[in-house]
């Protein structure tokens, strides 16, 4: 059924006033003369909320075209938007910017925003995701961070709280690098209430081993606290500061440590995730990768969990790592290219090991080894509340790469040890980004899910016409099969 907004809504320009909170609760009382500013409020809201509840539901035909009735009725698709390269999906701020990172924020009338992290003027961009429009652009960054030394500041990674943008930056200057975290309220740019005029600085120095890895990640470790990946710290000790608690307050370190981490392969961290009480973390050493953990409380302890930590085969690195609820946490690895290569995990607090994902190929019985792998190289990983989806590259053909996304149900994963490897084909389906293109993500691309849609940014260099600077949708995951 076709539903379309409101052609003209009442009062959306006209002169609106909100009851009291005390009148609204009451409603009108008998004979009363109701002001009509009363009644251009109550009847623009509804109204607006009608809109809303059309704009997000779950329909195929794009929803602003100029007229999606015509398109049904003629078979004249002039404003489709099923693939990422349709004018309806691109979101493009210009060749010259530089998206390290994109985050999603909703506002307290649940509308969803995007916010890029432009890297070469070291601002904030946000974004209405259904009207594709540029809706504020922050201050300059380094008005906030230590100047006056030299310092080039790089962004790496940030985070989202619903009021505050917490981020974390490199001095590419200094030798050995630092680093930093600072922290501001979305729409001010103002610093944080209590935070450093100019950040926190981040424990130790150096050189991160690089891709895939940031130089930095911050995640949410619970409703007041942060925590960071510090991937230029080599591990030695339980005490190494591999992993920072931030308070959210005022930005002091609540603590650092390395949890269960092993001391002896000189590991450095790759990427973080909480559950709200404790941190799964994933490292690289000399010998071999590890799937590691700390609590909240105290970083320099393990969860505690059966097979923590874990060790992998240095092949098999955790590229990311996202929370799915209580009971489940899934890792995306890059665990070589032949078709047995393992692609997810899925893991626990209670467990470190569980069950596996392989590439396959075709969904053939017994993997075969050969050109046209069913995904190459995982770059993201985001959950939408039932399914993961998996930002990657596929190959089709001997030496060619193309951008696609891919959806697995969640509830075709186990959290038990089955002595099954599935192969990603037979659970999962595949979405070109952009069929147009050779590939061109990155180390720095990244996935996001507004609530209705995914955003994906794609090269994050500048000069890249068409893909740098852009953020590109696929509309409609829950529709997708």
């Amino acid at each position: 059924m076709t539903i379309g907004k409101f052609l003209k809504r009442w009062a959306n320009a006209g002169t609106k006033t909100a009851p009291s909170s005390a009148k609204q609760d009451t409603g009108w009382g008998d004979n009363e003369q109701v002001p009509y500013e009363w009644f251009n409020w109550l009847l623009d809201r509804v109204e607006a909320k009608i809109d809303k509840l059309i704009e997000e539901r779950l329909a195929s035909y794009y929803m602003n075209a100029t007229s999606p009735i015509d398109m049904l009725t003629t078979g004249l698709w002039d404003d489709s938007w099923a693939q990422g390269m349709d004018t309806a999906n691109i979101i493009s701020s210009g060749s010259t910017k530089e998206f390290y990172d994109l985050g999603v924020y909703f506002d307290l009338d649940y509308n969803s925003y995007l916010i890029a992290f432009d890297n070469s003027l070291l601002k904030f961009e946000i974004w209405d995701p259904r009207t594709l429009g540029l809706v504020d652009t922050s201050d300059a960054l380094t008005d906030d961070l230590p100047s006056g030394g030299g310092e080039t500041w790089e962004a790496e990674s940030m985070c989202v709280d619903g009021s505050h943008i917490y981020a974390t930056f490199q001095d590419t200057n200094a030798s050995p690098e630092v680093y930093r975290v600072q922290a501001w309220e979305i729409g001010t740019w103002n610093v944080k209430t209590g935070w450093p005029s100019t950040g926190t600085s981040l424990p130790g120095s150096g050189t991160s081993f690089g891709s895939p890895a940031r130089n930095s990640k911050i995640v949410n470790a619970d409703v007041d606290k942060l925590a960071t990946a510090n991937t230029w710290i080599t591990v030695s000790a339980s005490s190494s500061t591999a992993v920072s608690i931030i308070n959210k307050s005022d930005g002091t370190i609540a603590g650092s440590g390395a949890g269960d981490c092993p001391t002896g392969d000189s590991a450095q961290i790759f990427g973080l995730v909480s559950d709200g009480t404790n941190i799964i973390f994933s490292t690289l050493g000399s010998s071999n990768a590890y799937l590691c953990s700390t609590t909240i409380a105290d970083p320099t302890v393990g969860c505690g969990g059966t097979n923590y930590p874990r060790t992998l085969a240095t092949s098999g690195v955790t590229n990311h790592l996202v929370n799915c609820g209580p009971e489940m946490i899934v890792g995306s690895y890059n665990d070589g290219s032949g078709s047995t290569a393992i692609l997810l995990r899925t893991h626990s607090f209670r467990n470190a090991t569980f069950s596996e994902v392989e590439r396959g190929q075709n969904s053939a019985a017994t993997p075969v080894v050969g050109d046209k792998l069913v995904l190459n190289t995982p770059f993201g990983l985001i959950f939408d509340g039932i399914n993961i989806w998996t930002l990657g590259k596929i190959n089709n053909g001997s030496t060619f790469s193309q951008d696609v996304v891919v959806r697995t149900d969640l509830a075709k994963l186990s959290l038990a040890s089955t002595n099954q490897t599935n192969q990603l084909g037979d659970i999962s389906s595949v979405f070109l980004i952009c069929p147009r293109f050779a590939s061109t993500i990155d180390a720095r691309s990244r996935i996001v899910f507004d609530g209705r849609d995914l955003w994906i940014t794609m090269d994050s260099d500048a000069g890249a016409p068409d893909r740098s600077g852009v953020i590109r949708r696929l509309p409609i995951g829950l529709l997708r099969s």
